[in-house]
């Protein structure tokens, strides 16, 4: 009887844990189908053909389909930026082959917008390790990307007149010297310094003094050429690169017209006001070939012309004539 008993009751411990362990499969199986149904990102399954077995709400929303639509359809066919391209037929290849893939890539939305998308595909196999699906996450990065580019844009130009700051110019600097050294062309590098800004900041305000140096920034920029470059230093201190010129000739006559330009009455309130700029500028490779002390030698040209008389231009060749 004990015997029956014990068997009995270690039969029923056992069925219980069973259950137990069924109970908490089908509570990990339902966690996991709440996760999928209600993830912000586009999820899709399908089979190692690349036909669409199960689709997430994100996703029917993401296309613009109901679910009983997609089911059945390549997804290549419904998503054809992510797979329908050469690009895609790699990703899609690669993840059968090594079971997981994952980059960013471009999708066009049914409205015809373009988003950037981070794709992540993983291959479900069986015990045969046989592929059986293919689950694919779709996850927008556009505004990621946005405020990527925006930090970038704010890191490289100045937050007053969005022209590039000095961090960038450097890099404008080397990528002009190189196509310089390329074309067997001259690069002017000129450094511009606004005479009579000071009473305006002083006087009238900052505010005004602000509008100046806008209005200023995007007089030079319409006067300059799609490949030059215009950067500000800070306050009124600018850069200017002027590359591709066959003679100073070139140059001389470019800046001049800048500064006719930037002479011309600016209006703010209360009352129009005028500025001048003085600019010194240095010749690459004629006049000196060491690229570090470019912009040294053009802030002594600068100076110069300063002293001279305000809206003046010179050239450090005229300053040292035999000085290579």
């Amino acid at each position: 009887m004990n015997i029956e008993y014990d068997s009995l009751s270690t039969r029923t411990l056992a069925l219980r844990c069973e259950v137990n362990q069924q109970r908490r499969a089908e509570e990990k199986l339902r966690l996991s189908s709440n996760i999928i149904e209600s993830s912000a990102d586009a999820i899709f399954i399908t089979t190692p053909e690349g036909l669409i077995t199960d689709v997430n709400p994100a996703f029917c929303q993401n296309v613009k389909q109901d679910r009983d639509v997609l089911l059945g359809q390549a997804i290549a066919t419904v998503k054809p930026g992510l797979l329908a391209s050469d690009k895609g037929l790699t990703v899609w290849a690669e993840a059968i082959q090594t079971g997981h893939w994952a980059g960013e890539l471009s999708n066009r939305r049914p409205d015809g917008e373009l988003e950037m998308v981070w794709l992540t595909l993983s291959i479900v196999k069986d015990e045969t390790s046989e592929t059986r699906h293919c689950v694919g996450i779709v996850s927008s990065i556009s505004q990621l990307v946005q405020r990527y580019h925006a930090l970038e844009a704010a890191a490289n130009h100045d937050a007053l007149t969005g022209l590039p700051n000095r961090r960038l110019l450097h890099d404008r600097l080397a990528q002009a010297i190189e196509r310089s050294k390329r074309s067997s062309t001259l690069l002017a590098v000129c450094l511009l310094d606004l005479d009579g800004f000071k009473p305006i900041n002083d006087i009238l305000g900052h505010n005004v003094g602000d509008q100046v140096l806008c209005v200023v920034a995007e007089r030079m920029t319409r006067i300059l050429r799609g490949a030059d470059t215009v950067a500000r230093l800070g306050g009124d201190e600018f850069v200017l690169l002027l590359g591709e010129l066959g003679e100073a000739h070139d140059a001389k006559s470019h800046l001049k017209r800048l500064l006719h330009e930037i002479s011309q009455p600016i209006d703010v309130q209360p009352h129009p006001v005028r500025v001048s700029a003085s600019i010194g500028a240095i010749l690459y490779p004629r006049d000196y070939a060491h690229v570090d002390k470019l912009l040294k030698l053009a802030d002594t040209a600068m100076y110069a012309a300063k002293a001279q008389c305000k809206g003046c231009l010179m050239f450090y060749s005229e300053l040292f004539p035999n000085h290579q």
